[in-house]
């Protein structure tokens, strides 16, 4: 029998070698087909890669009019990826002014579009060119990205182990369907966001279901028991949690920030600083949650 088992080990070693050497560390870009329509995003896997062990991915979905590319410079979230040995993606929406569909608000331009399901593509794609472990695959977005990344949320819970929205929302007049199960959320928002409100009496361009209602929606969805709030500074952290399932949700406040992502590599490049011009830096903060937060 001894004989027999090495073969079949030796078989599937070299099948799992087969199935995830199509690519080493470094940074691809890439498409796939979805709806009729082809679909690009940038992959950057890590200089510490090994594909014999499962890594963890992040989808980065960026602000409307931006696009993969100003993504991976502007959230850090690439730089954070070689710190932190995750694979990140990041995909670009469509339009003229790049946008995603987020079921509430669609600013993609194209009235069929299901954003949801090139996400869900994403990361069956990935995960056939890379070793990712299904149980931290997280999504993370900006803005409209951040719309998306709640209502990809919803739809795809099951499959999430966390999502990361900064400055976006759950919905306009009223939240998005709940999801099927429960899931990690961790929400940024600024006081002074001029383009998302944060709250009723903010002055926005968009003034939908603001971060603090976004908050409990999902910790009502978690079933979350407990709350605790911690203020330093400028930045309030309000956590509510569910100590039976461990879901945890997140809102950090940031009193008198804008749109922006806060902290972030754009900064940096822009003036030549070391520090940002914000108290926290979002990618770290992200990147911590994340991987505090398996699916379970």
């Amino acid at each position: 029998m001894r004989p027999i088992r090495i073969a079949i080990i030796g078989v599937l070693s070299l099948c799992l070698s087969i199935c995830y050497s199509q690519r080493s560390p470094g940074r691809y870009s890439e498409s796939l087909v979805c709806q009729g329509r082809t679909r690009t995003y940038i992959l950057r896997i890590p200089k510490s890669y090994d594909h014999t062990k499962p890594v963890p991915l992040v989808i980065v979905l960026h602000g409307w009019g931006a696009s993969g590319s100003l993504a991976e410079a502007y959230t850090g979230m690439g730089i954070e990826s070689e710190r932190g040995g995750f694979v990140t993606a990041f995909p670009n929406g469509l339009g003229e002014q790049k946008g995603w569909n987020a079921g509430f608000i669609n600013l993609t331009g194209e009235s069929k579009v299901d954003d949801v399901a090139f996400v869900d593509n994403l990361i069956a794609e990935v995960s056939k060119q890379v070793s990712i472990d299904s149980n931290r695959i997280y999504l993370v977005g900006h803005s409209n990205g951040a719309m998306l990344a709640n209502f990809a949320g919803s739809r795809l819970a099951s499959k999430l182990a966390a999502i990361a929205s900064v400055a976006g929302t759950i919905g306009i007049s009223k939240p998005q369907p709940k999801p099927d199960c429960g899931l990690n959320v961790l929400l940024i928002h600024g006081t002074k966001d001029e383009m998302v409100a944060y709250d009723k009496s903010s002055r926005a361009l968009l003034r939908g279901i603001g971060a603090k209602q976004s908050a409990q929606w999902w910790s009502e969805v978690d079933g979350c028991s407990i709350t605790k709030t911690k203020v330093n500074d400028s930045v309030e952290t309000q956590t509510y949690l569910n100590p039976l399932t461990r879901k945890d949700v997140t809102l950090i406040t940031l009193r008198g920030w804008g749109h922006s992502w806060p902290g972030g590599q754009s900064f940096v490049q822009q003036t030549g600083s070391t520090k940002p011009n914000c108290p926290i830096r979002a990618e770290e903060l992200i990147w911590q949650f994340f991987k505090d937060h398996p699916r379970n």
